[in-house]
């Protein structure tokens, strides 16, 4: 049996439910239990680069080689790029630690290791692309900054001054969370047999710039702590004029599909007006919800140990907005259905970084191949969009190609900006049966 914890902090009050399980024939979920956290960790990162912003250690519009020497192009980027996800960085990296080296040199290390002929295939800077990436090198930078590690850094600044049991996943670091006995549940859909397989608590890489994109774990109480923090609601840890960049859109910001803008560490969900701030995130089994309302101080999380929690999820908010607590959400807007011929021009190679996703025609259907040989069949819709349903998810997601100005040149997938990497002679075929 599965287990969730929810938390919602509204007109001064706390409320909390838990249910389930930690693990099937285990502990039952209480106030207590540790989830993993996963991509929403980065909300805590990005705290925690705004108190050195606040502090004066760190700027948000100075390229960060201000601070850290070296010649490569990357450095160019802002800590405002970084936490927006506008620096122009692909979504993930191969681990090249360096060691015991300074965070600075570990920085360069880790952009020395991409090769020139993998950079031609980045986003370009200015442009939205979901980048762990970019939280790594923001980690190395609010490390070399403060001298500490960055499992130190953050607990120094951040967790323990806010009274939190949050903590790392297991590993080699400092403060990990204390009960981290909650597994992780991959569940199939009835189509695949509806099996449950139960995974246990992994650690992270032993590489700490990893930690800052997705390696903390905590309850939902934790998450409402947080939150409360980025509205000035909390301690005194940080200027809260510095605090309100976390929700205030940045320009160029177009996560398209995955939410209606971007501030820093914190994307924006439904329309201005009824806008809510947060973050999502997965790890191995686990999903994790934080929503939090500017204009009324209204905090939710919810916490989960499966891979269906993104339902429950759907199914708290109608309940919360039934009970006068309407959520903001993200309801990307499908265009009409168009001819599949309509895409011929997109077939080919697309790539962001390591990540590479082929577009091609199947039988005439138009189908996406991703990492690893999986392919799954999309929807064409007009202006070039496209609307999926890949295996294991309970919701379908947008996608578009843009043109350069004529042909298609970017895929946006996933929140994700992927480069087209084929010349225009080989695609034209490319991918037909």
């Amino acid at each position: 049996m599965v287990g969730a914890q929810l938390a919602v902090h509204a007109h001064g009050s706390l409320h909390t439910r838990e249910f389930g399980r930690e693990v099937d024939g285990g502990t039952e979920v209480h106030s207590g239990s540790a989830f993993a956290y996963g991509s929403t960790s980065k909300t805590f990162t990005a705290v925690c680069a705004l108190q050195l912003v606040s502090d004066g250690l760190l700027t948000l519009d100075d390229p960060i080689r201000r601070w850290v020497g070296g010649t490569d192009p990357a450095l160019d980027a802002t800590v405002r790029q970084l936490l927006s996800h506008t620096a122009g960085l692909p979504s993930d990296h191969e681990s090249h630690d360096a060691g015991g080296d300074p965070p600075a040199r570990r920085l360069q290390a880790l952009l020395a290791a991409v090769p020139p002929p993998a950079r031609t295939a980045w986003p370009a800077r200015g442009t939205f692309s979901y980048s762990n990436v970019g939280y790594h090198l923001l980690s190395q930078l609010v490390a070399d900054a403060t001298g500490l590690s960055w499992p130190e850094t953050l607990d120094t600044y951040l967790l323990s001054p806010l009274d939190t049991r949050a903590g790392f996943l297991p590993g080699p670091h400092p403060r990990t969370a204390p009960a981290l006995t909650v597994h992780g549940h991959h569940i199939q859909p009835p189509a695949a047999g509806h099996e449950t397989r139960t995974v246990s608590a992994i650690a992270c890489t032993t590489d700490s710039d990893s930690l800052a994109a997705g390696g903390l774990a905590g309850t939902a109480t934790d998450l409402v702590a947080l939150a409360r923090l980025a509205l000035g609601n909390g301690p005194d840890l940080c200027d809260p004029q510095v605090l309100q960049e976390m929700t205030t859109p940045v320009d160029g910001a177009e996560p398209f599909g995955l939410a209606d803008g971007w501030g820093l560490g914190l994307g924006r969900f439904g329309t201005p007006g009824t806008a809510w701030w947060g973050h999502d995130g997965t790890h191995d089994g686990t999903t994790c919800h934080l929503r939090l309302d500017s204009t009324s101080g209204t905090v939710v999380a919810l916490t989960t140990n499966s891979t269906t929690g993104r339902q429950l999820w759907d199914a708290v908010l109608r309940e919360l907005a039934d009970a006068g607590l309407p959520v903001g959400v993200h309801r990307p807007q499908l265009p009409p259905e168009a001819p599949v011929e309509d895409f011929t021009p997109c077939l080919g190679e697309y790539r962001n970084g390591e990540l590479a996703i082929t577009a091609r025609l199947d039988s005439a259907t138009l189908t996406l191949t991703l990492p690893g040989g999986a392919a799954y069949p999309v929807t064409p819709r007009a202006d070039l969009t496209f609307s999926a349903l890949p295996p294991g998810h309970s919701a379908p997601f947008v996608g578009r190609f843009l043109r350069s100005p004529h042909n298609p040149t970017a895929l946006q997938y996933n929140g994700r900006a992927l480069t087209r990497t084929a010349p225009p002679r080989e695609r034209a075929g490319a991918g037909r049966d």
